[in-house]
């Protein structure tokens, strides 16, 4: 179910990058659990568009997280570099 929301929502992305939009940030959010808010799944993306509202992605899988994030870099051109400690 995340997946197809996702897709629409990298679609959204694209149609405003390729209208001129950049975007300012990406927030990649790791939830552990421990602090879990009830707003976010377990991984996050919140990407600020500029002129645009934030676009929240929503992964039950670290798969899933690598995936959107890869093809929001090849959107936006910016490698997204997550990194474990």
């Amino acid at each position: 179910m995340t997946v197809k929301k996702n897709a629409e929502k990298i679609n959204t992305v694209k149609k405003l990058v390729s209208e001129g939009y950049g975007i300012q940030e990406a927030l990649i959010i790791l939830n552990d659990g421990k602090n879990a808010d009830p707003y976010f799944s377990k991984y996050g993306v919140a990407v600020a568009i500029v002129g645009s509202k934030p676009i929240n992605f929503y992964m039950e899988s670290k798969t899933e997280l690598l995936n959107v994030c890869k093809k929001l870099s090849r959107i936006s051109r910016v490698p997204f570099i997550i990194s474990e400690d």
